[in-house]
């Protein structure tokens, strides 16, 4: 029974108030202080003075009178005094599996303080033959990771990404992350990232793997390591599930070929294109540009017959190339409308894919000139700078290149006629032991 009242009313304090001044539950002010309990009419207030003696001999080693820093210190306080949880199993046709549940303390993504009920498979009766097992298995569980949990969807966690990396990326490579990022938003969206499991991210990259090009299925994979690295490091995921996956060896999507282009199909190209398409190709055969890039060229880039790149893939993309006079004439006898050095009608910009699409496809169609995209010509670039024997810096450095090899290793193939030379036999063959003697 409760005492009866004696303190002055404004001094005592109802049960749910006293449990939140000494950050506990309002069980254990039941529990635990019911000295401190006074009845006021029909109601059942608490005498503070009692209550914080009570917890202190109860709770030596935790100091109530000071109030907790945060509230990420103050869950994790509850959790490790009152979530202990239960353990129950489960019979099945392949034995008996050992489960446990409990409330754990969490935050949202804003930082308000919440609970969630959570449960969690233990082991079988192999590994956990009995109940007490069990709960030890639990409480290991539970203290593996003291601080508090975090509820956040992975909407919630790419928009954090996203406000942090727009300004710490470079344009195109941010862009490219955002592109993936949205197909992974309507899959993954609305769950949270920590009931999200390596199984998940397996299967999905999976089945994109049906429909979706090797390259693709790369790019999805790079993005999600991405955020989920960042919520690592922000202690909100304990380790990146999608670390050291294997990609799938067979994909649906269409797969590019680069064509292996030369001199001669750049001149047919060329000489069949109109203006400023006949350029454009010419261009990016001798100079190894982006598209990308030489979208981006304005007249003022090109001062004393020098071309200043202002690239943004690589720390290397910023660089300046002497063209030859015959190329300068050509850029100088396109049409001048606006800043931009190849533009459309209008004076914008050129639309890369349409002018590829409209203008160079069926032209080199009709030619039967096998052409993959934009990027073959500065593949055939890379071919006749490493033919003429220039070295592996300076190609780099004209491709405007972060890595030395990258050149070799990705846009650089043999073809079949350079192979054939070192592969003809000796035609002097060597002295037989007799004919030495």
């Amino acid at each position: 029974m409760a005492a009866l009242y004696s303190p002055e009313p404004a001094s005592l304090l109802s049960i749910p108030e006293a449990a939140a001044r000494y950050r506990v539950s309002v069980r254990t002010v039941r529990r635990h202080a019911r000295e401190a309990l006074r009845k006021l009419g029909r109601r059942t207030l608490v005498d503070p003075s009692v209550l914080s003696q009570k917890l202190q001999i109860e709770f030596p080693a935790d100091n109530l009178s000071e109030p907790l820093k945060s509230a990420k210190e103050e869950h994790m306080l509850q959790r490790r005094r009152w979530a202990r949880g239960s353990v129950y199993p489960r019979k099945g046709k392949r034995g008996t599996v050992w489960y446990g549940r409990f409330w754990e303390h969490a935050t949202t993504a804003s930082g308000e303080p919440v609970r969630r009920y959570r449960k969690v498979r233990l082991g079988d009766s192999t590994e956990i033959p009995n109940r007490t097992k069990a709960r030890d298995e639990l409480r290991r569980r539970m203290d593996e990771k003291r601080q508090v949990a975090v509820v956040m969807t992975f909407t919630e966690l790419c928009d954090r990404w996203e406000s942090v990396h727009e300004r710490t990326l470079r344009p195109s490579t941010f862009h490219q992350y955002r592109r993936m990022l949205k197909r992974l938003r309507p899959v993954f969206g609305a769950r949270l990232i920590t009931d999200l499991t390596r199984h998940d991210y397996e299967r999905f990259l999976l089945d994109r793997a049906r429909s979706y090009s090797k390259s693709t299925v790369r790019s999805l994979h790079v993005a999600l390591s991405q955020v989920l690295s960042y919520a690592v490091s922000n202690d909100w995921l304990e380790k990146n599930p999608v670390s050291g996956i294997r990609l799938p060896r067979n994909f649906g999507g269409r797969t590019v070929e680069r064509s292996v282009l030369d001199r001669a199909h750049v001149q047919a190209l060329s000489a069949a294109l109109a203006e400023p398409c006949s350029t454009l190709v010419e261009f990016l055969y001798h100079s190894g540009l982006r598209i990308s890039e030489a979208r981006d060229l304005l007249w003022s880039d090109l001062t004393d017959g020098v071309l200043h790149v202002r690239g943004t893939k690589s720390a290397g993309a910023n660089r300046k190339l002497p063209l030859p006079d015959s190329l300068i004439e050509k850029l100088r006898s396109l049409t001048v409308k606006g800043d931009h050095i190849f533009h459309g009608r209008n004076g914008a910009p050129l639309d890369q894919r349409n002018w590829l699409r409209r203008e160079v496809q069926p032209v080199a169609k009709k030619l039967g000139i096998q052409l993959g995209g934009w990027h073959d010509f500065r593949h055939a670039a890379s071919r006749r700078l490493r033919q003429q024997g220039t070295h592996p810096k300076l190609v780099s450095a004209i491709l405007g290149h972060s890595k030395v090899n990258l050149a070799m290793d990705v846009y650089d193939r043999a073809t079949v006629d350079e192979l054939r030379v070192p592969l003809q036999l000796n035609p002097i063959e060597p002295k037989t032991e007799a004919a030495a003697r």
